[in-house]
């Protein structure tokens, strides 16, 4: 299980290095000002990502918890749960990145 989240964790660089090429391409002819307004274009794909940052966020915060204060030396509840509900809206931005470049 182990080996997999450290696929998951790897995978990002995979995923996010074609989506930095795709953004730019994108937002090539306009303002810096309107770049995120571009790459999330309907307004309630930038409510889902910021949905899905604000669970990452929450969830590694209570792994830590759940490693420090209820189960004390659970490394691999810590690096299994926390990591991989860490990485949800990294590869969430990503595909939508993605997608909508595929898509103009």
């Amino acid at each position: 299980m182990v080996v997999i989240n450290r696929l998951l964790s790897e995978g990002i660089f995979v995923v996010w290095i074609p989506a930095v090429f795709a953004s730019h391409k994108l937002i090539e002819n306009s303002s810096e000002k309107d770049s995120w307004k571009i790459v999330f274009k309907p307004r309630w794909i930038e409510y889902i990502i910021s949905g899905l940052f604000a669970y990452g966020i929450i969830h590694y915060f209570f792994c830590l918890y759940m490693y420090f204060i209820v189960k004390p030396g659970g490394w691999d509840y810590l690096r299994i749960r926390g990591e991989s509900g860490a990485v949800i809206p990294w590869y969430a931005t990503a595909t939508v990145i993605l997608y909508h470049f595929w898509r103009s």
